[in-house]
C-alpha cells in the first residue's frame, strides 16, 4: 500500500470512527452521559449535536476531498449527515426507553453538518 493510499484509508478509518461514537453515544441511555452541572446548562445538548456534527463533516469532507470532486464531497458529507440524524432520532424514539423524537437535535445536527463544511471548504 502506497503512502497517500494508507493516508485516505487512515482519513476514512477516522470518520468512520467518529460517526459511530456518534450513532452508539445516541442510543446509549442518557444517564450513561450525564455530567454533573454540565447537563444542566440550558441548550447544552444542542450545542454537543453542533460540535459533533460539525466535527463529522470536518472529518467526512477530510476523507471525501482525497477522491472525490468538491461538489461531491459536499454533497454526500451534508446529506449522509442529515439523513443520518434523522435516522439516530427515529431509532431513539423507537429502541430506547429514556430517550425521544427532537426535531430541535435533528436541527442542531444539521446546521452543525453544514457549518463544519462551510468552515472546511473556506480553510481548504
Amino acid at each position: 500500500m502506497s503512502e497517500r493510499n494508507f493516508k485516505v484509508n487512515f482519513k476514512y478509518l477516522i470518520a468512520i470512527f467518529w460517526t459511530l461514537l456518534i450513532f452508539t453515544g445516541c442510543l446509549v441511555s442518557s444517564s450513561m452521559l450525564k455530567v454533573n452541572g454540565v447537563d444542566n446548562i440550558v441548550g447544552f445538548d444542542k450545542l454537543a449535536h453542533f460540535i459533533l456534527y460539525s466535527v463529522c463533516s470536518w472529518l467526512w469532507m477530510t476523507a471525501l476531498i482525497s477522491n472525490k470532486t468538491r461538489k461531491n464531497a459536499t454533497l454526500y458529507t451534508i446529506s449522509g449527515l442529515i439523513i443520518l440524524g434523522f435516522i439516530i432520532e427515529c431509532l431513539q424514539a423507537g429502541l430506547t426507553k429514556d430517550r425521544s423524537f427532537e426535531f430541535y437535535d435533528i436541527l442542531a445536527n444539521a446546521a452543525g453538518t453544514i457549518f463544519g463544511t462551510t468552515i472546511f471548504l473556506k480553510l481548504r
